[in-house]
């Protein structure tokens, strides 16, 4: 960022936003307390600040920029804004994640939603389709039955899904993955006005994990748009759906073994690309396996160090692509680079990286089709 001028500084005092300095704040996982001690002002300061009530001086304001690490453009008001709520996000793991990495990951979803905004305006996103849960489906419970319709109606067949990242993408979900520094948030997805979004966790080395996590939070768009998000009987649906839409009943039944037979589990989770432990959980949900089986089973992985580290490498994690592909059409085609797109968003090359999911240098990858240049 370039050193502000007096006069700049004055200029941004007098359009200044006191809502995109809360979003900046969260964004950073800063404190109201914690960041009115880097800017040498009060916590009612700054809540006054992000109200309205008060305007910084451009003094603070100077400091406020290298506080935050957002330029003066950023807090201008007429801004883009896409507010999102929490009560339409689902998140994994509710319980271990605090009120502040609750506001910092949704804060990242806000900006990401002015970022897809703008590659609107200029390349042909996949249109949200998404297909109707009926009422009568959830009521029902049947997991099975729900998914083996989405299967047909979306033309998977019942082998094994080729990419479940991919399967959101094309479907109109912008997906995106944690930073590593915000683990204490696991996998999450909701909706930003009428477009879902999910983001995956920080772990891209655990290929079945991730396509599991894509699967449950597929399971939360479809099932669970208009719930509130504060209920833990949410997450054993999405977990029951999740199992059913990567291991089909009907096929699965035909190839599990009725007996513990590790040398056939580790074939099967090379096939269908899902973890032992969530094959062991289907084989028995299933009547493949009997409870007790399966107890002795789970006891067995946790003495071997299977449930931390599982035999059987399923190849590598699937990325998401279309905002990397997004971002190429973009430079190649439009001749908008990476730093223009920076620019208008009024964040910096990290910041769009930390956006995006990936490194910038992937700018330099064929695209993978999931967007087109309008």
């Amino acid at each position: 960022m370039r050193v502000a001028s007096l006069e700049d500084l004055r200029a941004a005092r007098k359009v200044f936003d006191g809502r995109r300095l809360t979003l900046a704040r969260t964004f950073r996982g800063l404190r109201k307390n914690e960041l009115a001690q880097l800017l040498g002002v009060t916590p009612a300061a700054v809540g006054q600040f992000e109200n309205g009530h008060t305007r910084p001086s451009p003094e603070t304001l100077a400091q406020l920029t290298l506080a935050v690490g957002f330029p003066l453009g950023f807090f201008e008001t007429g801004r883009p804004s896409f507010p999102v709520s929490e009560e339409r996000f689902q998140f994994r793991s509710l319980k271990a994640a605090t009120k502040l990495a609750r506001v910092r990951v949704l804060a990242r979803v806000e900006l990401l939603a002015e970022l897809v905004s703008m590659l609107e305006a200029y390349v042909e996103l996949p249109p949200v389709d998404l297909p109707n849960v009926s009422t009568t489906d959830l009521e029902s419970g049947d997991m099975n039955a729900i998914t083996s319709r989405l299967r047909l109606e979306a033309a998977l067949g019942l082998g094994p899904l080729d990419n479940a990242v991919g399967f959101l993408e094309l479907r109109g979900c912008i997906v995106t993955r944690l930073r590593a520094e915000t683990r204490e948030v696991d996998a999450f997805s909701g909706w930003v006005g009428q477009r879902p979004f999910v983001v995956l966790s920080a772990d891209k080395s655990d290929t079945a994990r991730s396509r599991f996590d894509a699967a449950h939070e597929l399971g939360h768009l479809l099932l669970h748009h208009d719930v509130d998000s504060d209920n833990e009987e949410l997450e054993f649906q999405a977990h029951a759906f999740a199992s059913a839409f990567l291991m089909p009943k009907e096929s699965l039944l035909r190839e599990l073994p009725r007996r513990l037979d590790w040398g056939r589990l580790i074939e099967l989770k090379l096939r269908w690309r899902v973890s032992l432990a969530a094959l062991l959980r289907r084989a028995r949900d299933l009547g493949a396996l009997s409870e007790f089986t399966y107890r002795r089973a789970m006891v067995q992985m946790s003495s071997w160090g299977w449930r931390v580290n599982e035999p059987g490498e399923v190849g590598a994690a699937e990325q998401p692509t279309l905002l990397h592909d997004s971002l190429l059409l973009l430079e190649r085609g439009l001749g908008i680079s990476s730093d223009d797109v920076c620019e208008a968003l009024r964040v910096s090359p990290r910041d769009l990286e930390l956006l995006v999911g990936e490194s910038p240098v992937r700018l330099r990858l064929e695209p993978s089709s999931t967007a087109n240049a309008s």
